[in-house]
C-alpha cells in the first residue's frame, strides 16, 4: 500500500500550498493602520451611562444607530465600553456622537499631531 499513501500526499500538497499562499496574502491586512476620518475629533472617554457619554468633560449622547469601534476596528456594543479611554468621535447633524473609535496610544498621538498640523 505505499503507492496509495504517496497518491494522497500528492493530492493534498497543492491544497496545502494554496492555503499557505492565501494566509500569506491575508496576513499584511492585520498590520495595516486604520484610517480615521479627517473630521474625527480626539477626546478622552471619562464615563458612560447609555446613551450618554462623558467625553473630555462634555456630556454627549450616542446617536440612534451610532457605531462604536474597538481598537481592532470591530463594532462593539455600548455595554462593552470601558472608561477611561482615548477616543476619536464624529458628531451627526444633531450634535450626537454618530461614530466613536477607541484608540491605541499610537493612534491618539497620530491624531493629535494631525490636528496640530491642520491649525
Amino acid at each position: 500500500m505505499p503507492g496509495l499513501h504517496s497518491v494522497r500526499t500528492k493530492k493534498r500538497f497543492p491544497l496545502l500550498i494554496g492555503m499557505l499562499l492565501a494566509m500569506g496574502a491575508v496576513w499584511p491586512v492585520y498590520a495595516q493602520q486604520r484610517v480615521l476620518p479627517g473630521k474625527a475629533e480626539p477626546g478622552a472617554l471619562i464615563a458612560h451611562e447609555y446613551p450618554y457619554l462623558d467625553i473630555s468633560g462634555e456630556r454627549r449622547r450616542l446617536a440612534p444607530g451610532g457605531r462604536i469601534f474597538d481598537i481592532h476596528n470591530r463594532i462593539i456594543l455600548p455595554v462593552a465600553l470601558s472608561a477611561p479611554a482615548d477616543v476619536a468621535f464624529e458628531l451627526d447633524m444633531n450634535g450626537d456622537v454618530s461614530r466613536l473609535w477607541l484608540l491605541t496610544r499610537e493612534e491618539r498621538l497620530r491624531l493629535d499631531a494631525r490636528k496640530k498640523s491642520s491649525r
